[in-house]
């Protein structure tokens, strides 16, 4: 299996409190993972250093994606559309930043795809069409790895289904996808692997039948619950 990320021993502290602890895994090309834990158990510190945007103290990242930035799509919780423009326009400005020209037919065709209307303006969009609209500016250079912080986060059932069958046909582009969530069910449904994250550990990574078959229990919140159990 092809690595595209190996994290090594990577360690984070914030005003000496310690944030990520010995962190170990590796992103596999073609995955889905899902990193679980609660709040505060360091999963944006670790994707902020998976992106670059701050450094590990100790420890250090192997990527074998040429152009990394250039190959990489990131849908976080509070996507900041322009306010006043329409999705067409932030569509438009978002590729102006990204160096990507894209036609009238193009953008139609993406818009058909996503099902959005292009002259709504984007901070009117419902919650779920929003997350379908940065999850559209998440992959518009194409990218190897994909990576959504809590996609479906406040959803109502019917955008919770649109979006997770988005990133399933992501998944079938073949796609490489890291995502966060709190709904232990869905990452069950969508998850090829899972990193259990708690207070800046690893505790467990590994796939859904492993996992269930190490514990002897039939749901992840079970094995959730008995591994923050301390």
């Amino acid at each position: 299996m092809e690595i595209l990320i190996s994290a090594e021993n990577i360690d984070k502290k914030f005003k000496k409190k310690q944030i990520l602890k010995n962190i170990n895994f590796n992103i596999n090309k073609g995955e889905i993972i899902a990193l679980v834990g609660p709040n505060g158990s360091g999963k944006t510190t670790l994707i902020n250093i998976l992106l670059g945007i701050i450094k590990p103290d100790s420890g250090k990242l192997k990527i074998n994606i040429d152009n990394y930035k250039k190959h990489i799509g990131v849908q976080l919780q509070s996507t900041p559309f322009f306010e006043g423009y329409s999705v067409k326009d932030n569509i438009l400005m978002f590729s102006a930043l990204y160096g990507i020209k894209f036609n009238n037919k193009e953008i139609e065709n993406m818009l058909d795809k996503y099902v959005l209307n292009a002259d709504t303006p984007a901070i009117k969009l419902s919650g779920g069409e929003q997350k379908k609209l940065a999850i559209m500016i998440a992959t518009m250079q194409n990218p190897d790895l994909l990576i959504f912080d809590e996609p479906t986060a406040s959803l109502d059932p019917r955008e919770r289904y649109n979006v997770k069958n988005m990133i399933y046909n992501l998944a079938k582009e073949n796609k490489t996808i890291l995502f966060t969530s709190h709904d232990l069910e869905e990452v069950e449904d969508m998850a090829t692997r899972i990193v259990f994250l708690y207070k800046g550990e690893i505790l467990e990574n590994g796939n859904k039948e492993e996992l269930l078959k190490k514990y002897n229990f039939d749901k992840l919140e079970k094995i959730y619950l008995h591994i923050t159990n301390y």
